[in-house]
């Protein structure tokens, strides 16, 4: 303790730079986006897994980041994304009988959607430094070039971002701004092996020469650093990059010259916890043009119309399109016309216009909702031994149905081998008649939804 006492504190700016790239949570909002497009279309995955290439043209635009392939002309931006949201279980791939593999809203997308952003992010962050997780690429410093002790080999990523992250917390602080280059320096007269200490390859014979590691740093683990603050770290909302000249893209800006904590860092990195956004204000705005408007970040709002409303950008301001055809994907996915029209009254900060709300309802009477379930139907001797079957308790697990005097049906998750076995040990002796396929055959008994 004495010794960090008498260490000097990183040095900051006492001004910002004139060219400030503000961080926006862009990865939450690309999340919410691909959440978006799966209500709205069928998306299948190609046989290696990735978004199909006319889907991928439409929803790339939409995007806040990018991650150019480094042996071929694709930015693999679009499936890290995917992927992530699969990960975190926003998303799943649905496979039925006699319909292709497709996306579908995924078991944790509700309480994902009931996240503050601070714990959205968290779990974002954990994901990153995860070792079971290879898929999440950052992008390096313009000036990479590692040497020797190259970064791809002797560093583990995962283990590098989790130093870094404890680093950041324990010499720097929210709001303020780091000169780049001072802070690098800082790190290399300190710490210069901070982002390999941690790696697998550490006990490696010379990977603790520090002369060979210093003679490359500023160009290998200084320009990593560099990278992770303004590619993941800003993109997850957490860090503001400054820049010291004007530019027509911020790509050709090359790296930041300051960087500053946000105040979402203060809640991510440092518990810092700021007041709780009034749960009573409403920031949906409906527009007599069918379009919805989301004035400022507002995520539990955001996924309750997702399902039927046709995202055009989701950032600090979100504009969304209530379409005839974004409201039958929504009662395809679930949500009727009904449902639709209470959550946007709910949420809207003005009465719904009336030419809004008399066109939504005419959607509604066109569409005639029917669920698909595939069962098995045990037809009994008699009337009195369906009563019994009912209504014995011994058959509860079973999801019985009576459908007529001898009809019965059982639930779509009972496979035959359990109805069979339960049926028995009570002195009901089934006859089976052609090829049951039961719910142990079946990959997934969710309903199927989506046009094909």
């Amino acid at each position: 303790m004495a010794e960090r006492a008498k260490r000097t504190p990183a040095p900051t700016l006492q001004e910002a730079p004139s060219v400030v790239r503000e961080a926006q949570s862009q990865v939450l909002s690309d999340l919410a986006i691909v959440v978006g497009a799966v209500y709205q279309q069928v998306i299948e995955p190609t046989q290696a897994g990735r978004i199909p290439k006319r889907i991928a043209n439409k929803l790339s635009p939409l995007l806040h980041g990018s991650r150019p392939s480094y042996y071929e002309q694709v930015d693999n931006y679009l499936d890290m994304i995917f992927t992530t949201a699969k990960t975190l279980q926003l998303i799943r791939i649905h496979t039925s009988l006699g319909q292709k593999a497709r996306y579908m809203p995924g078991p944790k997308l509700e309480e994902w959607a009931n996240l503050q952003p601070f714990e959205q992010v968290r779990a974002l962050l954990q994901l990153w430094c995860n070792p079971s997780v290879h898929f999440w690429s950052d992008v390096a410093g313009v000036n990479y070039q590692p040497a020797g002790y190259g970064f791809n080999y002797y560093m583990d990523l995962h283990a590098a971002r989790e130093a870094l992250l404890d680093y950041i917390t324990e010499e720097c602080q929210p709001g303020k701004w780091y000169a780049l280059e001072s802070f690098l320096q800082t790190i290399k007269a300190r710490n210069p092996m901070l982002l390999r200490e941690r790696s697998r390859y550490a006990a490696y014979s010379g990977m603790r020469n520090r002369q060979e590691v210093l003679a490359n740093w500023e160009n290998a683990d200084g320009e990593m650093i560099a990278g992770l603050l303004a590619s993941t770290l800003h993109e997850f909302g957490l860090v503001t990059t400054g820049y010291a000249a004007d530019a027509d893209d911020y790509e050709d800006l090359g790296n930041p010259v300051a960087f500053q904590f946000t105040g979402l860092a203060a809640e991510v990195l440092w518990d810092q916890h700021l007041p709780a956004p009034d749960e009573r204000v409403r920031t949906l705005i409906v527009q007599p043009n069918f379009e919805l408007l989301l004035l400022q970040p507002d995520y539990p709002t955001l996924y309750e119309v997702l399902p039927f409303a046709r995202v055009e950008q989701v950032e600090m301001v979100s504009r969304l399109t209530l379409t005839q055809e974004s409201m039958r994907r929504g009662v395809e996915a679930g949500w009727s016309v009904e449902r639709s029209i209470q959550i946007l009254q709910e949420r809207s900060q003005k009465e719904l216009p009336q030419n809004v709300l008399y066109t939504l309802q005419d959607w509604g009477r066109l569409y005639k909702d029917a669920t698909v379930t595939q069962v098995i139907l045990l037809e009994v001797g008699s009337e009195s031994v369906a009563d019994e079957i009912c209504a014995s308790s011994k058959f509860r697990a079973l999801g019985l149905r009576r459908l007529g005097p001898r009809a019965i049906a059982v639930g779509d998750q009972v496979s035959l081998q359990v109805l069979r076995s339960t049926l028995e040990k009570d002195g009901v002796i089934l006859h089976i008649q052609g090829d049951i396929l039961s719910a142990r055959d079946v990959t997934s008994a969710s309903t199927y939804y989506g046009r094909r």
